[in-house]
């Protein structure tokens, strides 16, 4: 659900943008992921995992394609060549996984829980390689251009780094199942700091020029959290004081409940708006180091 909303808001900050957009379909390929892995956990049915299997998989196979595309976004990469072979590549291991056992070819049950894709299909294991090649190169590109940038993008490069390396070793234990390697894969939780590190990296260093969004996104869900509860906090109290809501005697006193509510309302968002832009989304002051200058402790 994180890298839905996390991609939702990058595309939706300048849906024209081609960095935009390949970074929604990274973290919309991550949900599909997470997602199916969820609905096969719940699922007792050998045919339904199956299908399940095949529909998180359609995530699973363009995660890494869309990664490396994005990391030539990212860094300027113009390698045409090397991603029409890596997208060819996905769409015929995503045609193997619709039409053909090729590539799941039968279901396990594992860990006396849940039905899991083993063993693999012939095809299943070229899968594998391709994964991992991508996620090793992106992640290598990644590295050497930390090492060489000297201006802001060197802090985008490391916290996208930093969250791409945690979720790719966590969450490749999935695929240790497949095989036969029955270790329970709990380290795909890991998946989860990809959008966290990445969402750090959009407001801390401006990655995608999406901060705007994100400090109004934010303000808005604070407050209308605080809407919610003001609500049935007030129904609440009504039911406790009067019985009811709809009475004469409560609707009397919901009338004064109004007016402090407005005045509380004001309040309430010029806090969140004074505390948002003082201590989560005021980065105009912050200096980042360069190579040639002196290191400053960045917050």
């Amino acid at each position: 659900m994180s890298c839905f909303l996390l991609s939702l808001l990058v595309f939706k900050s300048n849906p024209k943008k081609r960095i935009n957009q390949i970074s929604a379909l990274s973290g919309l390929c991550v949900a599909i992921w997470g997602v199916g892995i969820y609905v096969i956990a719940q699922t007792i049915d050998k045919n339904s995992a199956f299908l399940y299997w095949r529909l998180a998989h359609i995530g699973v196979i363009f995660i890494p394609v869309f990664f490396v595309h994005f990391v030539y976004k990212l860094l300027g990469i113009n390698n045409k060549k090397v991603l029409r072979i890596i997208y060819a590549l996905g769409l015929l291991f995503l045609i193997a996984n619709i039409t053909s056992s090729w590539f799941i070819s039968d279901m396990r049950w594992v860990f006396g829980s849940f039905y899991y894709d083993s063993p693999p299909g012939i095809i299943y294991p070229f899968f594998i390689f391709f994964f991992v090649a991508l996620a090793v190169y992106g992640n290598y590109e990644l590295i050497k251009a930390y090492f060489k940038e000297t201006s802001t993008k060197r802090y985008q490069i490391k916290y996208y780094l930093i969250g791409s390396l945690i979720a790719y070793v966590g969450g490749s234990t999935a695929f240790l199942p497949v095989f036969g390697i029955d270790i329970y894969p709990a380290l795909s939780i890991a998946i989860v700091f990809y959008p966290l590190m990445t969402t750090y990296a959009i407001i801390r260093y401006q990655l995608m020029d999406i901060r705007i969004i994100v400090r109004k996104s934010t303000i808005y869900l604070i407050i209308a959290g605080f809407v919610y509860g003001c609500f049935y906090g007030v129904v609440w109290l009504l039911s406790r004081w009067f019985g009811g809501i709809y009475n004469k005697d409560a609707m009397i006193f919901g009338i004064f409940l109004a007016f402090a509510f407005v005045f509380a309302f004001i309040w309430f968002e010029k806090l969140v708006r004074y505390l948002a832009n003082r201590y989560f989304f005021n980065f105009n002051m912050v200096t980042l180091p360069t190579l040639d200058t002196q290191p400053q402790l960045i917050l």
